[in-house]
């Protein structure tokens, strides 16, 4: 860490003894910086503009800032005075406040570089396809298991398949929650590893973890029923036949329960890929910096965060046709193999 760098963070940080804590100065505060823009009038010489215009100012202001150039800072200030005509009371507030974003915008630059750990990112759509991938074909594994075990008749096979599907009742926030506790206070505490659900290295396995925990009890119920839809004389002639426990599953189980593979995978494959809620729930906006935000959470920021409505829409077109063309292509593939069966 450079001397430039321990004098920016000294700078933008004071210690509350109230707290214990440190906290931002209000002049690095974005919220701080940009509230009296929008408080002050139009221009004290009668002229006059909208909110949406001062959107766009901030937002050209934060790019600049970011990306340290001052030029562009002054360009975006100066027409913008220009253009609408701003007397000199509030020239002089623009002014100020482009002069802070720059120095926040130095800070963020500043923690970014000594604070975050340069690794592997799988970015947005790497994160999706990796979340689809492992949360599918765990879940479908993990339900199909339970459904084999609950379907040789063992003793309370009812109430445990309650239990199992218990989870699936459950809403996503809850559940966020109640995950989002055991990693946050129960297992630092018992195992010692301070951080769990905040390291990029655990993140994606752990979501992967709990959707797999969520929703394998509903999957489960579909292959039980597929299971005992198997006529029981098929399987009792294969038995006298001499057909070992292997045989039987191979083929005679796996064929007949086709169907229910077919409508499990077409349903977890398109709830993988447009999963949002329970990652929102955990993760929230931090999942930029853990590498963890699935492709419907990235074009709920744009719209909401960014205001980019149109990327926002354009990038939900693109999520629907390749979840149409995965699905379509899954329904085709396995249908085939239904009749073939």
């Amino acid at each position: 860490r450079t001397e430039k760098e321990r004098s920016i963070i000294k700078d933008a940080y004071a210690f509350d003894s109230g707290k214990g804590l440190y906290a931002l100065n209000p002049e690095y505060d974005s919220f701080e910086i940009t509230t009296p823009l929008y408080d002050m009038a139009g221009a004290d010489d009668g002229g006059t503009f909208d909110e949406s215009l001062l959107d766009g100012l901030i937002s050209s202001m934060d790019e600049a800032s970011l990306a340290g150039d001052m030029n562009a800072l002054t360009s975006a200030e100066t027409s913008f005075i220009s253009e609408n005509k701003l007397g000199s009371d509030s020239a002089e507030t623009v002014k100020r406040a482009g002069t802070a974003l720059y120095a926040a915008g130095s800070l963020r630059n500043t923690l970014s570089k000594v604070w975050v750990v340069k690794q592997f990112n799988m970015g947005v759509t790497g994160f999706t396809i990796f979340f689809a991938i492992f949360s599918v074909v765990g879940i479908n594994l993990l339900a199909f298991g339970l459904a084999l075990a609950l379907d040789t008749g063992i003793h309370g096979q009812k109430v445990m398949r309650s239990i199992f599907f218990l989870p699936n009742v459950l809403s996503m926030v809850i559940v966020a929650l109640i995950w989002s506790l055991l990693f946050v206070q129960l297992l630092p505490a018992v195992t010692g590893v301070k951080e769990w659900i905040s390291d990029p290295h655990k993140t994606p396995w752990l979501l992967v973890l709990v959707a797999v925990w969520q929703g394998c009890g509903y999957y489960m119920i579909v292959y039980l029923a597929g299971l005992q839809n198997i006529p029981t004389e098929i399987v009792e002639a294969a038995k006298i036949d001499g057909a070992s426990a292997l045989q039987r599953f191979r083929y005679i189980t796996m064929p007949m329960i086709l169907p229910a593979v077919t409508i499990s995978l077409f349903l977890s494959i398109a709830n993988a890929l447009k999963s949002f809620d329970l990652i929102y729930a955990m993760i929230g906006p931090t999942g930029y910096a853990t590498g963890t935000v699935p492709f419907v959470m990235d074009i709920y920021f744009d719209a909401f965060a960014q205001k980019q409505a149109g990327m926002a829409t354009a990038k939900a077109m693109v999520l629907f046709v390749a979840i149409f063309i995965l699905t379509g292509i899954q329904l085709f593939t396995m249908k085939r193999r239904e009749i073939e069966a």
